[in-house]
């Protein structure tokens, strides 16, 4: 016991030695940059630099790309399509209760399903226990083993500091990953405001952010993040969460199409797109991927641009105040003024019929099918005076 003790203290006095010498570096580092130097004084910094890195393991250069660093680069790969890149740090944020959870769980089932070699580390510090059965956990840990493990487990017979706990599973991620650099490994963080560090007024840490999350990413990993909006509709803490990942979605309900949406808030280099998911009003489960611009339609809305698009198919163009009086009838019962009706005619101009300008300019709608690859899309500048 007294030799564990004894080798403890000495793991101690290391990291504050350590510790004491990266401050030295550090201000070091910040003299050098000091316009009142000499020559001969740069020098005699720069060789207490290189004794300092040296014991602390640093390169000369640390951050200079080296050939085999360069040769050595996992190319660029989307886990899923206009969704989640390899290697991301990818935020996922929206009010409570709008879908993030449900999105996450949808994402680590598709992700397990098409990739043998990849493995889901859910650190979840939102959810109890109790919800757990309802998301069926045990199945997937079941089915999948060592590709699956769920954390957030409390323990009430011990005062744990969950943040510190959390950052230890994080940390356990990093090498693993490390250890199995053809595995792909997964974080799923649910949520950040559970799990990152807190300043003394209780708000997120932005000295950390991300910190561990980096190194994650250093090795190859992947993290999903979900946080949410605080009351006024904006970013609780900090708008660094979305300044510092690579790529951010907003999400929301709707209740209309029973879906939900999310929406790209940050694309940084990747290519993505925004998405809607089908909810089962029932059980809440998410039961497949559904057409975004429908799932945002109002029930109205919905009725409104069937009605044109099926108008345009079976009967070809029409101007715009032929189409204002064919559904006059139905728009009116709607309780749809012209307004809404020429703004649904605008919004939807390139995606799901075309517009142009025709004879005594008019505006001409005609659908837009496959087979009509010829057809012109005129840009929404010829909207100005509808």
């Amino acid at each position: 016991m007294n030799d564990i003790l004894s080798e403890i203290s000495k793991i101690k006095d290391k990291s504050k030695f350590m510790d004491k010498l990266e401050n030295e570096l550090n201000e070091l580092r910040e003299l050098k940059t000091k316009w009142f130097l000499s020559e001969e004084e740069k020098r005699t910094i720069n060789s207490k630099i290189g004794e300092i890195q040296s014991q602390l393991g640093i390169p000369v250069n640390p951050i200079e790309y080296s050939i085999f660093d360069l040769k050595n680069v996992t190319a660029k790969e989307m886990l899923l399509e206009k969704l989640l890149a390899r290697g991301s740090i990818t935020l996922f944020i929206g009010h409570t209760g709008c879908g993030k959870t449900k999105i996450a769980h949808h994402i680590f089932k598709n992700l397990l399903i098409s990739k043998s070699n990849l493995y889901i580390r859910y650190l979840d510090m939102d959810n109890p226990v109790e919800n757990l059965n309802s998301f069926k956990i045990d199945i997937y840990k079941e089915n999948y083993g060592e590709r699956f493990k769920y954390y957030g487990k409390r323990n009430h017979n011990l005062d744990l500091n969950m943040v510190n706990e959390a950052e230890n599973v994080i940390l356990s991620i990093v090498e693993e990953q490390l250890a199995n650099p053809k595995r792909i490994y997964v974080l799923v963080e649910d949520n950040l405001k559970n799990i990152a560090r807190k300043n003394r007024k209780g708000f997120i840490d932005t000295n950390y952010l991300w910190k561990l999350e980096k190194r994650f990413q250093a090795v190859g990993g992947t993290t999903i993040v979900l946080h949410h909006f605080n009351k006024s509709g904006i970013y609780a803490d900090s708008s660094d969460i979305l300044n510092f990942c690579d790529a951010a979605f907003n999400v929301s309900f709707n209740e209309n199409s029973s879906s939900i949406i999310i929406e790209p808030e940050k694309q940084s280099r990747y290519a993505l797109e925004s998405k809607a998911f089908k909810v089962n009003k029932e059980t809440r489960e998410i039961t497949g991927e559904i057409e975004y611009i429908s799932a945002k339609m109002s029930v109205e809305e919905s009725k409104i641009v069937k009605i044109i698009k099926d108008l345009l198919i079976d009967c070809g163009e029409f101007n715009q105040g032929e189409l204002e009086k064919e559904i006059k009838l139905v728009r009116t019962s709607l309780g749809m003024g012209e307004k809404k009706f020429r703004t649904i005619l605008k919004k939807y101009s390139g995606t799901i019929w075309h517009c142009y300008r025709g004879e005594n300019n008019a505006l001409i709608f005609t659908a837009k099918v496959d087979d009509m690859q010829n057809l012109q899309n005129k840009p929404n500048s010829y909207f100005k005076d509808i």
